[in-house]
């Protein structure tokens, strides 16, 4: 997929490629965004099928080792004449009951099949260029929200990875960001993205926000699925972006900032690579 690159307007902020004698370079830029976008809830939707499968499979494992536990003790009861009708009876019903749970059990087993077939693409990435690019796709809600954004990206950094995993993951964490300042004073608003070496064989990409923060007790079920603090959130979003980083053999973490600023910083850590991989 071609790439339009984006352009820094002042203050590190970016704005989507626009000239009063190019209207096709903006046409080709929001057409390049639409597709990405599409494509990233594409693998968001495979990724959220691999964990409900994941988190069903327990409980159908269990359900059918209940069922088959039961119709064998059934099987021993000494049971009087005039009671093997109603036995029969209980053991049709458990019968059609664990033809049930095993039939749930192969739809589990399919779905996981199918999203395991999506595996990372192993090619060399500027992530610079690729957290630019984020946020240019993103310009247009951060705007229209009135939340600036800065970056503190002076050198390319080289990783090797999945571009439209990557991706998703810097814009799922961007677009929280910016959800973070909903309601806060617009003086306070900023987020704020940092590219640095971090130690000899790591690159570490920062998300840094001056929003609501993240209380205590959410702490510790933010990368839990099915866990959300929004009130229309399904929970999905970072327990997703840590699959797709650890993926990548990345790390993927946060921490709360301290006051004044406040708000909380969001770290992606990959390791080196070089241009060629």
């Amino acid at each position: 997929m071609k790439k339009t690159a984006p352009h820094p307007t002042k203050a590190g902020a970016l704005a989507p490629p626009a000239s009063d004698d190019s209207a096709l370079a903006l046409a080709r830029h929001l057409r390049d965004r639409e597709e990405l976008l599409f494509t990233s809830r594409s693998i968001s939707i495979g990724e959220m099928a691999s964990t409900l499968a994941h988190e069903i499979n327990q409980p159908v494992g269990t359900i059918v080792n209940v069922l088959r536990g039961v119709s064998a003790r059934l099987a021993r009861l000494p049971v009087a004449p005039e009671h093997e009708a109603q036995l029969n009876d209980l053991h049709q019903g458990l019968k059609l009951a664990l033809d049930q749970a095993q039939f749930a059990g192969r739809i589990v087993g399919r779905i996981r099949e199918f999203t395991q077939a999506r595996q990372p693409e192993h090619r060399p990435l500027d992530l610079r260029m690729l957290a630019l690019e984020c946020v240019a796709l993103l310009d247009w809600e951060f705007t229209r929200q009135g939340v600036p954004v800065a970056t503190e990206m002076p050198t390319p950094f080289w990783v090797v990875g999945d571009a439209v995993m990557l991706q998703q993951v810097v814009v799922n964490l961007l677009r929280n960001a910016l959800q973070a300042h909903r309601g806060l004073p617009a003086e306070q608003a900023r987020v704020l993205l940092r590219l640095q070496a971090l130690g000899d064989t790591e690159v570490e990409l920062t998300i840094i926000d001056q929003g609501c923060g993240i209380s205590a007790s959410a702490e510790g079920s933010l990368f839990v699925p099915f866990q959300s603090s929004k009130p229309d959130g399904m929970g999905i979003g970072l327990n997703i972006c840590r699959s797709f980083v650890e993926l990548h053999q990345g790390r993927l973490w946060f921490t709360s900032n301290e006051e004044p600023s406040g708000g909380c910083t969001f770290h992606l850590a990959l390791r080196k690579a070089t241009p060629q991989g």
